[in-house]
């Protein structure tokens, strides 16, 4: 389980700024009880960022916002070179985690994190934990692929926390489409306009059918 200071905590020694962020580090980084863990989420992070799945990965991360010199430069220094998860922004040496890269320390002020964050970490973890079993099978049995179908609750889309990882996934799914395997992922949503859309054409469906609806339906008919 992961707890963030977000009301009426302090954390001896640091801001909730930076509790936030070391927080949310270990946690991806976490072994787990007995090292049931082995520290899967943070190996399936560094495989999507750094594209580990290709013959030729990024010998850096994409630049990010640097927690401590992004406001002032507006520009993104950070960066981490290949296979790290923590180390010196080049602008201004200070440490900084592969974490960071989600920018949710953007919203955050020395003494204040929204709830948000939490709903945030929970995106994140979700999506480190279905692209999991992904970098087990690509990397140890790929055959096996070809025969799953998975299933993440809620809808695929990766927004805001998750933009910077939204890239190297595409990427990763034309590698493997052009390489003989395919991967299929479907998005579960239990409310929302296809939900809606769902309950009134569901009734005159016919049994075991798919209905894949097209960009043009979906403009006119669901949103």
């Amino acid at each position: 389980a992961t707890s963030f200071p977000l009301r009426h905590v302090i954390v001896p020694g640091k801001s909730i700024y930076h509790a936030v962020r070391e927080i949310l580090y270990e946690s991806v980084n976490d072994k787990g009880l007995n090292n049931s863990l082995d520290g899967a989420m943070m190996e399936t992070l560094k495989w999507i960022s750094y594209e580990k799945w290709n013959s030729n990965p990024k010998a850096e991360l994409e630049k990010f916002g640097c927690p401590y010199c992004r406001e002032e430069t507006s520009v993104d220094h950070a960066t981490l070179p290949f296979d790290e998860e923590k180390g010196k922004c080049p602008n201004c040496g200070n440490e900084i985690f592969i974490t960071d890269l989600f920018g949710l320390h953007q919203t955050m002020t020395e003494d204040h994190a929204p709830n948000q964050i939490a709903l945030d970490y929970m995106a994140i973890s979700e999506t480190l934990m279905i692209f999991t079993p992904i970098r087990y099978f690509w990397e140890n049995k790929r055959e096996i692929l070809k025969n799953c179908l998975l299933i993440k609750d809620g809808p695929l889309s990766l927004r805001a926390t998750l933009a910077k990882l939204s890239a190297p996934i595409r990427r990763f799914f034309k590698y493997s489409k052009d390489n003989g395997y395919e991967i299929a992922m479907i998005g579960q949503e239990k409310s929302g306009w296809f939900y809606e859309h769902l309950q009134l054409i569901g009734a005159n469906a016919p049994s075991n059918s798919i209905f894949i609806p097209n960009n043009l339906y979906i403009r006119n008919e669901i949103q």
